[in-house]
């Protein structure tokens, strides 16, 4: 009785040791998986066009032209899109730092009464934006740090895409090698995992890059509609916080109220009925017509777990968090729920 309680013991200290080996390991490899994951993500997206060409044509040359198309379409975005970016972001600059002049202007009246001033009067505003102008004048020194950064951001794009291409062009190959490493009795359910989980995240990839499209051009519109100069701007910035939900919503609005309150109270108020208009729509039209088919996750586990990673693995942790978690609530669904429980929580 005394040796198999040792050996109990033994073998439980030897699989917490190997859980915290696992643990630590993901951890150190933690951009390299998730980097992986966001290939996944993309190759989910390139697997509709690549099939449809596929259909006419070798899947080696849709593969190949499909690289091309995306190449070509990106670099006529950047080509159109650079000049009204870079034109737009001077102005946008004052104009955060004037809404930061504003908004301590009335800290300091609700603290020291209506009649209050800031110290220094319009010469404070008017050093405010000198010092803007200034951090742009010296932003020429920091092109070197910055360009050596921006080359490992490129790098790691262009090795998620093409590793996003070589998950799409022979997708079925992976299917077979997990297969093959599945034990017999569990290859059926291999295979359908696979199967629920691919279809989980082409209906997330579609629905989400639908979404953003028509998030970004309603705030574009409606922006431009009020009056804000930098109306293109900020909705690329809606376009790509609209990836990642209720948080990227939040932060790609900031800016666009900071413009409005640097104009005037009236314009913070035209720019908030835009942004609340424009997600108005999205929670009552777009997220039910189009996010509802691809995926159902509960607002407060989502919310839950885009802070966990995004506390854990920073940026790139809670840009692939949502789809993550629809994976997984797929895989625990289909392993835990349907097998192990019977309770049959995807229809057949």
């Amino acid at each position: 009785m005394e040796g198999s309680s040792t050996r109990r013991a033994i073998a439980a200290g030897f699989v917490i040791v190997l859980l915290a080996a696992l643990l630590a390991l993901v951890v150190i490899i933690r951009d390299i998986l998730l980097l992986g994951f966001f290939s996944v993500l993309l190759a989910s997206i390139l697997t509709r066009p690549i099939d449809l060409m596929s259909r006419v044509m070798p899947r080696g040359v849709a593969t190949l032209l499909c690289v091309a198309i995306l190449i070509g379409a990106v670099a006529l975005g950047v080509f159109l899109a650079a000049p009204v970016v870079l034109s737009q972001l001077g102005t946008l600059a004052i104009q955060l730092q004037q809404a930061g002049r504003r908004l301590a202007q009335w800290w300091f009246r609700a603290a020291h009464g209506p009649g209050a001033t800031l110290p220094g009067g319009a010469s404070m505003a008017e050093r405010i934006e000198a010092h803007a102008t200034n951090e742009l004048a010296t932003l020429a020194s920091k092109v070197f740090p910055f360009a050596f950064g921006a080359f490992e951001v490129v790098s790691a794009i262009l090795l998620a895409l093409a590793l996003a291409f070589f998950l799409a062009y022979q997708p079925d190959g992976y299917r077979a090698g997990l297969h093959a490493l599945a034990p017999r009795r569990l290859e059926a359910d291999v295979d359908e995992a696979w199967r629920r989980i691919g279809t989980t995240l082409k209906q997330w990839t579609g629905g989400i890059v639908l979404s953003m499209a028509v998030m970004g051009a309603l705030t574009g519109v409606g922006l431009w509609a009020v009056g804000v100069d930098a109306w293109f701007t900020l909705a690329l910035l809606t376009f790509f916080g609209t990836f990642v939900p209720f948080a990227g919503a939040v932060v790609s609005a900031l800016p666009g109220l900071a413009v409005g309150l640097a104009d005037s109270p009236t314009r913070l108020l035209h720019v908030s009925l835009v942004y609340v208009g424009v997600h108005f729509v999205e929670g009552y039209l777009i997220g039910p017509l189009i996010m509802k088919r691809a995926v159902e996750l509960r607002p407060a586990l989502l919310l839950f777990w885009q802070m966990l990673m995004g506390s854990l693995f920073g940026l790139l942790g809670l840009i692939v968090a949502t789809p993550l978690l629809a994976c997984m609530k797929e895989a625990v669904g289909h392993f835990y729920l349907d097998k192990k429980l019977g309770k049959h929580t995807h229809p057949a």
